[in-house]
C-alpha cells in the first residue's frame, strides 16, 4: 500500500475504534500527526534501509520494521513510555503489516524465525511501485478508500477552515468547532 492507503485508513479505524469502544472524548486528546507516522512507520525504516542503505545488497523495503518482533519491540517501548492508551500509538504499526498483507511473507514477519538474513530482491522497485499504483486492484482501491476517509476527516473536523488546519498541524488533534 502507499501513503493514503496507510495514513487514511489507519485514522479511519482509530476513530472507529474509538466511536465503537465509547471512547469518542480520546478522540481530542490523541496526536493524528503521530498516529499518521506511525502508520508509516515501517516504509519510513525499511525503504531507507533497504533501497538506499543497503541497494546492492537487499535492494527490499521490507526488512526489520515490516516484522513481528519490531511490533512486538516497538509496543513495550512505547507501553513503558505512555502507559495510557499506547495501543493507540502502536495500533498503526500493525495496521501498516496488516494492509501490507504481511502474512504473505512469513519469513519476514516472523523474522527471525527463518533465520537472520532478508531476502534480495532484483527488480526495479521505481517501476515497481509505479506499475502497482495503476495496475494493481487492492493498491487502487486502498489508496482511493484511504483518499476518501482522509476527505471525510477534513470535512467532519472543518480542516478546510484555515484556523482550525493550522491548529491540528501545531497540535495533532482532531477537534471539532462550530464555525
Amino acid at each position: 500500500m502507499f501513503i493514503f492507503g496507510h495514513v487514511g485508513l489507519t485514522i479511519g479505524l482509530v476513530l472507529l475504534l474509538l466511536i465503537t469502544i465509547n471512547k469518542s472524548e480520546l478522540i481530542s486528546k490523541l496526536d493524528f500527526r503521530i498516529i499518521a507516522v506511525f502508520a508509516m512507520l515501517p516504509d519510513i525504516i525499511d525503504k531507507v534501509l533497504g533501497h538506499l542503505f543497503f541497494y546492492g545488497i537487499l535492494n527490499n523495503g521490507r526488512l526489520f520494521a515490516h516484522t513481528l518482533a519490531f511490533l512486538i519491540v516497538f509496543s513495550i517501548i512505547f507501553y513503558l513510555v505512555v502507559r495510557t492508551y499506547w495501543w493507540l500509538y502502536t495500533l498503526p504499526v500493525l495496521t501498516h503489516l496488516v494492509f501490507d498483507l504481511m502474512w504473505w511473507t512469513p519469513e519476514t514477519l516472523l523474522w527471525p524465525a527463518y533465520g537472520w538474513g532478508f531476502k534480495r530482491l532484483d527488480m526495479n522497485v521505481w517501476a515497481h511501485w509505479s506499475s502497482a499504483l495503476f495496475t494493481n486492484p487492492f493498491i487502487i482501491s486502498t489508496e482511493i478508500l484511504g483518499g476518501i476517509v482522509i476527505a471525510c476527516v477534513v470535512l467532519y473536523f472543518r480542516l478546510y477552515i484555515l484556523d482550525n488546519f493550522v491548529k491540528a498541524l501545531r497540535t495533532g488533534r482532531l477537534e471539532w468547532s462550530a464555525q
